[in-house]
């Protein structure tokens, strides 16, 4: 009897970027008769942030953790040059609406109204092309990836590879409710009911990224909402690092308050009352614990122990968790001003 060979972890990655190469504008429907060629879009501005803290060559520091790659590494998440061409990037918009709807972010940043939307509007476009992606992955591709096990590790990975489904179609309801909100304000140039809060810091900051995230814990780690509640739909709150006006940088927290938000504003508060030194560190430990499309300068990363870049890749894909965070002493950023339009 011939035995089945398992399916190559270098074909499981060629299946998921086929996957994540789908072309389609996340601009609003009634904007599709406008659209043209599906463009390399970027979730954070490439000459105006990503370029600041790319070496020479035009590369930045990122995160490998394709299957191949973490499978010929020992089950080891790899940190490795990018080009900033690749940084960050999606097929979610075409070429017209890229340039068009966010001109106004891949300008110098000030914190405008009409910024903190976009920015917002694009990482949720983002984050939802992702996952609807991700699905079509799990539907299209992943259950041919039993081949070869045992009956018992066959059983174990449907299970997994059901529960995995199940939670990204959770994820993509709640990502589409927040997505046709935000869709209607850009039509409407409306602005208004978003929320934010910013930390200035005295440099461009050498860690950016922009992702989404359900605020679940404060930062002593108690719970805010009930994220395993798949009968609720949650906000999502957008987090990002880059570069401010002045030379300095910006650790932005925003989220959109017409949807119940209550969960957002405890975090915030709570992360308020920390010290300037500890908000960074905090904030550092969450970019980390939840986002892997997280870029940093090479000279900053080769600057920090071994230890120190253990740590932090050790959160990378971990359950989120604030109990450790001040012991991360990982950059020289300091907070020259904190601004805001919450009530604290």
């Amino acid at each position: 009897m011939e035995v089945e060979k398992k399916v190559k972890p270098s074909d499981m990655d060629s299946d998921l970027e086929n996957e994540l190469k789908k072309d389609v504008c996340y601009a609003p429907l009634s904007y599709h008769s406008e659209c043209n060629t599906i463009t390399n879009a970027h979730s954070i501005s490439k000459s105006k942030h990503l370029k600041l803290i790319a070496n020479k060559q035009g590369y930045v520091y990122g995160l490998k953790i394709s299957s191949g790659i973490i499978h010929a590494n020992n089950g080891k998440i790899i940190v490795d040059k990018i080009s900033i061409r690749k940084s960050s990037a999606f097929y979610g918009f075409c070429e017209k609406h890229d340039k068009e709807l966010f001109d106004a972010i891949d300008k110098t940043f000030i914190l405008t109204d009409e910024q903190i939307f976009l920015n917002l509007y694009r990482t949720i476009s983002k984050e939802l092309y992702k996952k609807i992606n991700i699905s079509n992955h799990h539907i299209n591709n992943m259950p041919n990836y039993d081949i070869g096990l045992n009956d018992f590790a066959k059983i174990y990975y449907t299970e997994y590879l059901k529960t995995m489904t199940f939670y990204t179609k959770i994820a993509i309801r709640d990502l589409k409710l927040l997505k046709n909100e935000l869709d209607e304000k850009l039509i409407n140039k409306d602005y208004s009911n978003f929320k934010y809060y910013a930390l200035i810091i005295n440099k461009t900051p050498d860690i950016m990224n922009t992702f989404p995230w359900s605020a679940h814990l404060d930062v002593e780690n108690n719970r805010l909402i009930d994220i395993t509640d798949i009968s609720k739909s949650y906000n999502y709150m957008t987090i990002s690092s880059f570069a401010y006006k002045d030379n300095k940088g910006i650790l932005l927290f925003s989220w959109f308050d017409e949807i119940k938000s209550e969960e957002c504003h405890k975090f915030i508060k709570q992360f308020d009352k920390l010290s300037n030194i500890n908000k960074i560190k905090a904030f550092i430990n969450l970019c980390f614990g939840v986002n892997e499309d997280i870029y940093f300068s090479q000279e900053w990363w080769e600057s920090i122990t071994k230890s120190k870049q253990d740590t932090l890749i050790s959160l990378i894909n971990s359950v989120v968790d604030f109990s450790n965070y001040r012991t991360l002493e990982v950059v020289d950023w300091v907070i020259c001003d904190i601004k805001y339009n919450i009530n604290l």
